[in-house]
């Protein structure tokens, strides 16, 4: 307890530690105290994070009252408490009592890393390393009046534009000062003019050398949220702007400069689509390029009609703020007096030359006086001797350079390898002179003259920044100054120089390059140097570079890769570059192992197994995958039916829609979704899914319209993604499909529904006249006929194509199709209108119609067996192209067309291109061009994927060498490992099962056509040869691999479609028995070394799912699930096999798996609930232990040993395999797979086989399976 009166507190980091305090608050936790007098220290950032269970927490002393800092947070999130109860006092309670402090949360100026280093320099109009705290900044009224008038006005984007050196830093810095509680009251009077309210910003965000990722976690810790990407950044400062009730104010610096123009590209999208969803209001400063240069691409980013303050422009340039400028650096900086003394007006001429001279650039004219006032150059007096005045940066920096005299060689050879620097700059070491070396050969320069560098007036053109490892990185302070050194190097290929020297300082140990060892500029940066100089490829082949390098830097360099080597590793770290870029790096590696694997890239696959501490994988197939496959998008969750693509704002985008009524945008340049999942169509009792997609614009804005199985539609903002107005009602069925188009100016919309075409106006959001007959209309779309607009309708019972005049709602021509009509596109072929319909049958064809004639435009194409679920047209090389899809909303898992096929309009003849990797039937289909590439969006229905392909013919051809198998999803997976046979056998929704030798790496899959669906296999060694049993829908086989013959088992089934469910082998001596579970009701048993029953059925009343076996007090026992249809619970029944008696009996809230096992001498058993496992015993049927699986659903559980301890592997929904150590319940790893494992089974020797999708992956885990033996 604090006592009343005066207490003395101490601080010791500050000047005066002691000071005098009263008590100014008290509370239950702490009490507030009030100084007598100020403290001048630095304070530290505060932050209230929501669990800092895992961050790294850093306490000076445990005295109470200490700071608690946080270095996740890089903020102090609480204070020691007194007592052993409580350790730490958090802020976020301190916040119930103390709204005040909220206050002090949050970003601020005086904080920031950048204030020294850029926006206080920036705002004085002076460079960071000789900043003396005078005020040189000048004039810009106007541009500082219109950036006012915006923060004042409700416009989410500004950006201030200029090439470089006319002040965009400068203006941006000085009002971000100015609008700061802290720093304002600080700034000279003499820095009269426009100033913005105080508090004006949030936060400010310097960009230069920064990717895209570190300003997506920047702005997270600046706006007090959480999001680990972008996507979570747009959903949390939505949120925020929800919560709080205003826009997160935003500005950013020195976009262009950031760690790359690629990089430079993603952070201008980034600001812009935060921008356009509201959340964020965004000053930006970006550097003015001429069109069509790749600097040009990152303004464009932001957008057509942006709002934009040009500094080379007017009213925004005005020349005698340079005069007024280069007059306060003479008088203020001119230590020996030289410029001081001239007489007033002599002293503004001479300014006012200078000024001229550099055509009113700022940046000219700093360099010019910093020139002016070294002490080496002689006085420059009389403004008619202009002559010697500089009028480019690059002659002000050679005046500035010739000024060190001897020391100018040394001098630019070291400053020439900041402006090759990447990202954030050089650190202060031998990374810097290894540049200077290689860009100069010969001049090797040393440790000393670099230390003169920063002696030496040099100094003022280098800037300090902050790197990523926390250590300090240097770099030259305008980017103009960078571009003129760069261009006076004689290094003829100065990349190549670069990144040879960085190669080849990574240590080297045992033949490997130790790349964990390497400088932290070379693993972040290395690849942007190999890739300008066309030497990517080297390192793309190097798993340790892989490995170790930054990620973010490096996938956007991927592109950049020449050789099939470089390419197919480039292709193997994309795959699944959303789950490694963020991991650590054995987590990385196992990742990166198993996509080499997948896409037979055999030396990378054998480089992560050797460099990897995890389970190295033995093999994978490689049946997803297609190199024209560029992205494999998640984020909706059950099946998805609908998808639309365009540009939009110059932006490649896609909506996708589902069966549950929700819609998602994506980036398609990006790869990622823009925003949240959005509910299209609200939730009832029975399914109602989104029907109908299209795009558009209303009043300037882009729009998405959205039609469902509720009847109505809805226009949804795409940018803010939230819906317009009220819904459009009229159907009285479903809306199938939906176009927009516009009339007279007017945007209109055509949907047809319920036997009718409606037409919409969307202003005025009414139906626009009466609808139009249209029986069975299944899709509509609008063109061009004559110049007048057309509807054009396909219909499926009728099957026609319907043609309409858009004004005069007449009937210009009716078409006849020999099949219905389920899809539908229009394009011009051969000069003609044509559309082109895809069958709603299953022969597959599509067909082209010309609509001026009514004439079948060449004969039908067929290749799909399926009906047609999508159609779309796109150019590839100036030729057009048309994609389609196959699938149906009526078509369930188990019968599916899941390719995408390419053709050839002009010649009217397919490609040869076929693109598989959906693992279900391929729903809708749409086209885009991504910076200049054909590309195809696909949405894969019961996979629940949205999967980008890319359609340039180059990509079509496959690289590496992937083992097939399946072609269709694996469900059931079996493992043999004794007596000197080591296989696995999958079975598939092909009907096929497959055996693998799992002796070698590389096993070529023996395949037996099963016939039928494959519900459970077992698998034996019988008389030293493998044995499988085969489960199918009345059916039951027994198949050898070895050599090929099956024979058919007497089947127990009570009707013709019964079939098992799960079969499993036990042993008793060298005889191995099969227990078969079957859906009516029965446990069958086979003696399998003669083929023959082993008794007699056992009859549960239940319809049996799982079957585990294990051995109590000697005696063989089964644990079994059940569950019938529609009821929510299942039940574990205990079953003694021998007495053919249920022993125990235990309902579980939907257990679909079990397993069984003994740890330590006793059995247990296993099951599953939504995010649990429970272990329990089977005896007194108590739960011995629950462990959290982080996954919704678990669908496969094995057991094992390892070291003597029982070990338990579970496969769950979420794409990862987990391991626990039973005996005491700890997670002990967790693998990331490419899909969704659906079944897994263990061997004696360890090798633990997946079904994931379509795919068969096997790993040597070294936890060896545990034979049920019984008496």
């Amino acid at each position: 307890m604090v006592p009343e009166g005066e207490v003395l507190i101490t601080f010791p980091y500050a000047d005066q530690p002691d000071v005098v305090a009263r008590p100014a608050h008290r509370l239950p936790e702490a009490t507030v105290l009030r100084l007598a007098e100020p403290v001048e220290c630095v304070p530290a950032p505060l932050a209230a994070p929501d669990a800092v269970l895992d961050h790294t927490l850093r306490v000076e002393a445990t005295v109470p009252g200490t700071p608690v800092f946080d270095l996740d947070a890089d903020a102090v999130v609480g204070v020691v408490a007194p007592g052993a109860g409580l350790p730490m006092l958090p802020i976020a309670a301190l916040l119930e009592h103390w709204p005040w402090l909220r206050e002090r949360m949050g970003w601020r100026l005086d904080l920031d890393p950048s204030l020294r280093t850029h926006w206080l320099p920036r705002a004085r109009g002076s460079e960071v390393e000789s900043d003396s705290g005078a005020w040189y900044f000048t004039g810009r009224v106007a541009a500082r009046r219109a950036v006012c008038d915006w923060l004042t006005g409700a416009e989410p984007l500004l950006l201030v534009t200029g090439g470089p050196g006319t002040g965009k830093s400068a203006v941006l810095a000085h009002l971000l000062v100015a609008a700061d509680p802290v720093w304002e009251a600080r700034m000279r009077p003499s820095q009269a003019g426009p100033r913005p309210p105080v508090g004006a910003f949030d936060a400010a965000l310097h960009v230069k050398g920064r990717t895209r990722s570190e300003v997506v976690e920047r702005l997270a810790m600046l706006a007090g949220v959480t999001a680990a990407d972008q996507e979570e950044l747009v959903v949390a400062l939505r949120e925020r702007r929800q919560a709080t009730g205003r826009a997160f104010v935003v500005l950013a610096d020195a976009v262009e400069e950031a760690a790359g123009l690629e990089e430079a590209h993603r952070i201008a999208r980034l600001l812009w689509e935060l921008a356009c969803t509201g959340s964020t209001r965004v000053v930006a400063g970006v550097r003015s390029a001429p069109p069509g240069t790749a600097r040009a691409r990152v303004l464009a980013a932001f957008g057509r009609s942006v709002r934009t303050v040009d500094l080379d422009a007017e009213p925004y340039r005005h020349p005698d703020d340079v005069t007024a400028y280069v007059l306060r650096r003479l008088e203020g900086e001119d230590a020996d007096g030289r410029y001081r003394g001239l007489p007033r007006e002599r002293l503004r001429a001479l300014a006012a030359a200078i000024a001229t001279k550099a055509r009113g650039n700022f940046l000219i004219a700093q360099v010019t006086s910093r020139w002016l006032l070294l002490p080496t150059t002689p006085p420059v007096t009389d403004p008619a001797l202009d002559g010697v005045l500089p009028e480019t940066i690059g002659e002000a920096m050679e005046k500035y350079l010739d000024a060190f005299g001897q020391e100018k060689p040394f001098v630019q050879r070291l400053l020439t390898a900041l402006a090759y620097a990447r990202g954030d700059g050089l650190p202060r070491d031998d990374t810097w002179l290894a540049v200077a070396d290689a860009l100069h050969p010969g001049h090797a320069p040393t440790t000393a003259e670099l230390t003169r560098v920063f002696h030496s007036a040099a100094n003022y053109l280098v800037e300090r920044a902050t790197g990523p490892d926390g250590e300090p990185a240097y770099r030259l302070y305008h980017e103009a100054l960078d571009e003129h050194l760069r261009s006076r190097c004689d290094e003829r290929h100065p990349d190549r120089a670069i990144a040879d020297a960085l190669y080849d300082r990574v240590p080297v140990a045992g033949g490997w390059r130790r790349w964990e060892q390497a400088a932290p500029y070379t693993r972040a940066h290395l690849a942007e140097h190999a890739a300008v100089a066309g030497e990517l490829d080297r390192l793309l082949t190097d798993a340790g570079f892989l490995l170790h390098a930054d990620p973010s830097p490096l996938l956007a360099l991927l592109s950049a890769a020449r050789t099939e080597p470089g390419r197919l590793a480039a292709v193997c770290y994309r795959a699944s570059s959303s789950r490694h870029r963020h991991a650590d790096h054995q987590t990385r590696c196992r990742i990166l192992a198993l996509d080499a694997a997948r896409f037979g890239a055999h030396d990378l696959h054998d480089w992560f197994n050797a460099l990897t501490t995890g389970w190295p994988v033995r093999f994978a197939t490689g049946t997803q995958i297609h190199p024209a496959n560029i992205a494999t998008l998640d984020g909706h969750k059950g099946a998805l039916n609908e998808v639309v693509a365009g540009t939009v704002d110059g932006r490649a985008i896609a909506v996708s829609g589902s069966y549950h009524g929700t819609i998602r945008v994506w980036d398609l340049a990006e790869q990622r979704p823009i925003g949240p999942t959005i509910r299209a169509v609200p939730r009832g009792k029975y399914r109602r899914g989104v029907t109908a997609l299209a795009l558009g614009t209303l009043d300037g804005r882009p729009i998405v319209l959205t039609g469902g199985d509720d009847c109505l539609l809805r226009m949804w903002d795409l940018w803010e993604q939230r819906q317009i107005d009220e819904p459009l009602t009229g159907h009285i069925t479903k809306v199938r499909s939906v176009a927009v188009t516009d009339l007279d100016g007017r945007p209109i919309a055509v949907s047809v529904g319920d036997d009718t075409v409606r037409i919409w106006d969307l202003r005025t959001q009414r139906q626009d006249g009466e609808s139009l007959p249209a029986q069975t209309a299944s899709a509509v779309t609008v063109t061009k006929l004559d110049g007048r607009g057309a509807i054009v309708v396909g219909t499926m019972l009728e099957k026609t194509v319907d043609v309409w005049d858009l004004r005069e709602r007449r009937r210009i021509r009716t078409i006849s199709t020999p099949e219905s009509v389920n899809s539908l596109a229009v394009t011009m072929l051969d000069g003609a209108p044509t559309a082109l319909t895809g069958t709603g049958g299953d022969d597959g064809t599509v067909r082209g119609w010309n609509l001026d004639t009514g004439a079948e435009f060449g004969p039908p194409l067929v290749g799909h067996s399926w009906c047609i679920s999508g159609i779309s047209v796109i150019e590839r090389d100036g030729r057009p192209i048309m994609v389609t899809s196959a699938g149906n909303d009526h078509d369930g898992p188990s019968r599916t067309d899941n390719t995408i096929r390419v053709w050839d309009l002009r010649h009217w003849r397919p490609t040869g291109d076929t693109l598989t990797g959906h693992t279900s039937e391929t729903m809708g289909i749409a086209t885009a061009t991504v910076e200049g590439n054909p590309v195809a969006v696909s949405v894969g229905g019961w996979d629940g994927t949205v999967r980008l392909w890319d359609l340039a013919e180059s990509t079509h051809r496959r690289i590496g060498d992937p083992l097939t198998g399946h072609s269709r999803s694996v469900t059931e997976v079996a493992v043999l490992e004794r007596a000197g046979q080591r296989i696995a056998v999958t079975g598939a929704l092909d009907d096929t099962v497959y055996a693998w030798d799992l002796r070698t790496e590389r096993p070529i899959p023996q395949s037996f056509p099963f016939g039928t669906y494959i519900s459970a296999l077992a698998l034996a060694e019988v008389r030293g040869q493998p044995l499988t049993v085969v489960c199918g829908i009345g059916a039951l086989t027994a198949w050898s691999p070895g050599s090929g013959h099956s024979t058919a088992l007497a089947l127990p089934f009570e009707y013709a479609y019964g079939y098992g469910t799960a079969a499993a082998v036990a042993h008793r001596g060298d005889r191995p028995m099969v227990v078969v579970a079957t859906r009516d009701h029965q446990l069958c048993f086979w003696d399998l070394a003669t083929g023959k029953s082993a008794g007699a059925p056992m009859r549960l009343e239940a319809s049996m799912k799982q079957l585990a076996l294990f051995r109590l007090q000697g005696r063989l026992h089964a644990a079994v699930t059940s569950q019938e249809p529609f009821d929510e619970t299942a039940t574990v029944w205990i079953v003694d096999l021998a007495g053919r008696r249920v022993v125990a009996k235990r309902e579980s809230a939907t257990t679909a798996v079990v397993a069984a096992c003994d740890v330590e001498d006793r059995p247990v058993v296993i099951t599953t609930g939504q995010t649990t496992l429970h272990v329990w015993d089977p005896v007194d049927r108590a739960v011995v232990s629950t462990l959290a699986t982080g996954a919704l659903t678990t669908n496969s559980v094995v057991t094992g040993m390892y070291d003597g301890r029982r070990m338990l592997i579970a496969a769950g929904d979420d794409q990862r395999l987990r391991t626990w150590e039973l005996t005491t319940g700890r997670l002990v790893d967790e693998l990331h797979l490419p899909g969704t494992c659906r079944n897994i089974a263990l061997g004696e020797q360890g090798t633990l086989v997946a079904a994931v999708e379509d795919d068969v992956m096997a790993f040597d885990t070294g936890i060896c399976a545990t034979p049920v033996e019984f008496d």
